[in-house]
């Protein structure tokens, strides 16, 4: 086939695109009519090409004979084609026109749907961080209730606690004015029952806080308890003695039980008895300031003190602290827990605050004694964290100094009874002593050997400073953390890396 026939067919081709990109507009396909349109476009300007190139071959021969290349039949076959491009070419320029319109329409389609998509995907946002703000305010609400409900419990469970010591405080205080009241009349029916009784004259010495305190009290009757003794300290006004509640009498290792008669633990003739007082709102055992001697004995106690049989099935158990040591009969099937009761109901102690160790190990509250080791005459090592810390603020809140001259000398009246207060003369060389910090200034070095120095400086050279050691990488460390200054009352602490 010549080129001249590829042509012509090209054109017939062309012709048929033409009629199928028509048919494409009027169904609204307007994407796939314009591709094929400008496929036309380009057949066409190509064909334009060659038939003008045919064309200008046709008029050289029409003007110069011996130019002549074709027939007469060829050049009817270029003029045909000539005709036939220019029928293309109208129809393309319809087609384009039907086309343009529909690209239009197609065009405003497409920009509703992409605003109507803008829209759909803004609402959409727009309901995702309203849901995410509703949330959160969910749960910022709910960790508020969290917290106020924690508040109120705890508010509730300290009014319990402060209403639970207040009851117990009231009811030892009867308990006490009752005894008191009933020991007193016993006494004088005693007194008024029997003509002749048997009476001891007493010696009462000892310290309250710096003050050496020292009187001669009787004679008194055997029968008379230790309870009427102390009130009878009291009636004489003399504030250094103190108020019943923080006064202690001890007699060859042994607290004297207010509710006790003076007979029942073998006192008679003359005897001394050693008094301590404690600091004022402080109940129970410990004591500070006491007389070496009165400490051997409450420590060690005496081999010539008071001979108390311990009941049969029953063994006998001291319980030590940093300042004194008290024997109970206990049965060597009880659980600790009961033996926190008792120590309870005898000083005043919280169980839930008292520790107690036996040879290294912390005792649990449902360990049974015997099952632990614990025999009779075995020692027990007891911690209360309460009282520790209300010591350790007492302790703060009152300036302590080295000075040992007496600060009263106080005699008790008595019917009977020549009484007097002796106090040392000669002051005391400073000693070193541990004065513990006032509660909730405990130093955190941070900057190293030169901040720990400047506060040893400050501790002075008549004091101890108690430091803890601890590192952040420590296990141990960290479990007694919170827990190390209710016992110790540190001065400061220190990260050793």
């Amino acid at each position: 086939m010549s080129v001249f026939s590829q042509r012509e067919k090209q054109v017939v081709e062309l012709h048929q695109a033409v009629l199928q990109v028509e048919a494409s507009v009027k169904v609204q396909d307007g994407e796939t009519s314009k591709k094929k349109v400008e496929e036309i476009d380009e057949g066409t300007e190509k064909l334009k090409i060659a038939v003008a190139g045919y064309q200008k071959k046709v008029a050289v021969g029409k003007s110069d004979p011996n130019k002549k290349i074709y027939g007469s039949a060829m050049e009817d076959r270029i003029e045909k084609m000539d005709k036939s491009l220019k029928d293309l070419e109208e129809k393309l320029m319809t087609v384009k026109e039907d086309l343009a319109v529909v690209l239009e329409r197609e065009a405003v389609e497409k920009a509703k749907l992409e605003k109507e998509e803008n829209e759909r995907w803004v609402k959409q946002e727009n309901e995702e961080k309203m849901r995410r703000e509703q949330e959160e305010l969910a749960e910022q609400k709910r960790k508020a209730d969290e917290e106020e409900r924690i508040r109120i419990e705890s508010e509730k469970k300290k009014l319990a606690l402060e209403a639970k010591l207040k009851a117990k405080k009231e009811k030892e205080k009867r308990r006490l004015e009752e005894s008191a009241k009933d020991t007193l009349e016993a006494d004088k029916g005693k007194a008024e029952g029997n003509s002749v009784q048997s009476t001891i004259k007493l010696k009462i010495s000892g310290h309250a806080g710096e003050a050496v305190l020292s009187a001669d009290y009787g004679p008194v009757p055997t029968t008379c308890s230790v309870l009427s003794v102390k009130e009878a300290i009291v009636n004489t006004g003399v504030p250094m003695w103190g108020p019943v509640e923080t006064q202690r009498l001890i007699y060859k290792g042994h607290f004297l039980e207010n509710d006790r008669s003076l007979e029942s633990y073998g006192l008679s003739g003359e005897d001394t008895l050693y008094f301590v007082r404690l600091p004022d709102g402080y109940v129970g055992s410990e004591f500070k300031g006491a007389p070496k001697e009165a400490m051997e004995d409450v420590v060690q106690g005496s081999e010539e003190g008071v001979s108390e049989q311990v009941p049969e099935g029953m063994i006998r158990v001291s319980l030590k602290n940093r300042s004194s040591t008290v024997s109970y009969s206990v049965e060597p099937r009880w659980t600790v827990a009961k033996v926190k009761e008792l120590v309870h109901e005898r000083e005043g102690s919280s169980p839930d605050d008292l520790s107690l160790v036996f040879q290294g190990k912390v005792l649990k509250n449902g360990d049974v004694l015997e099952s632990c080791g614990i025999k009779n005459e075995s020692v027990i090592y007891s911690m209360d964290k309460q009282r520790t810390s209300q010591t350790a603020k007492a302790a703060s809140a009152v300036p302590m100094d080295t000075d040992t001259t007496p600060k009263s000398t106080a005699p008790i009246s008595s019917s009977d009874a020549v009484q007097s207060a002796q106090a040392s003369s000669a002051p005391a060389a400073p000693t070193v002593r541990r004065v513990p910090p006032p509660s909730g200034t405990i130093h955190e070095v941070t900057s190293g050997k030169e901040e720990f120095e400047e506060i040893l400086k400050d501790c002075g050279a008549t004091r101890l400073c108690l430091v803890d050691f601890n590192a952040s990488w420590c296990g141990p460390c960290r479990a007694i953390g919170d827990q190390i200054n209710i016992f110790l009352n540190l001065d400061c602490k220190m990260d050793v890396d």
